[in-house]
């Protein structure tokens, strides 16, 4: 038996690893040398303190190998962000990205709200990737039919008449 991981999640456990001991800077090197490129938002292009000054108020307690996870943030707060091109805006596995899925769906929808992480200052990049959208009240048919249409690709995806949380790898 057999753990399947995706490229993304083992980009990140090799950046994490660089954080806690430079010794696993080659290996991560060699792993990952092959197996397709990202672009990334570097440290150069960012204003790494108006970022933080964004998320503060919506980060979730702790910090993880460089990560530092946020929920509840609103549609307006995910736009300042975008402006300033601190989110990353691609497609990714089997998710067509914050540009082509969640924009158009929370702006549909601006009382749902955003779900990710932010990678943190001191790793290879510190972009912000958007992992779902959620909201926690009595859902009218209109928004039960948009998200389950929008999000029926999602790897996770709990619906009910007053809860709804996609999320995706």
């Amino acid at each position: 038996m057999g753990i399947t991981i995706s490229h993304r999640v083992r980009t990140d456990i090799c950046e994490a690893a660089i954080t806690i001991s430079r010794r696993f800077l080659m290996e991560r090197n060699a792993t990952v040398a092959n197996a397709g490129g990202r672009q990334t938002l570097t440290t150069t292009t960012m204003n790494y303190e108006l970022r933080e000054k964004l998320l503060e108020p919506y980060y979730d307690e702790g910090e993880y190998g460089g990560l530092r996870y946020f929920t509840c943030l609103p549609t307006d707060v995910l736009d300042e962000l975008i402006s300033h091109n601190f989110v990353e805006m691609e497609e990714w596995n089997c998710c067509d990205g914050v540009a082509k899925l969640f924009l158009p769906f929370l702006h549909r929808n601006p009382q749902f709200t955003a779900h990710g992480y932010a990678v943190m200052e001191g790793r290879e990049d510190i972009r912000i990737t958007i992992e779902g959208v959620a909201r926690s009240a009595v859902l009218t048919v209109d928004e039960l039919i948009d998200f389950a249409t929008t999000f029926r690709g999602a790897d996770e995806m709990e619906l009910t008449a007053d809860y709804a949380r996609c999320w995706y790898d």
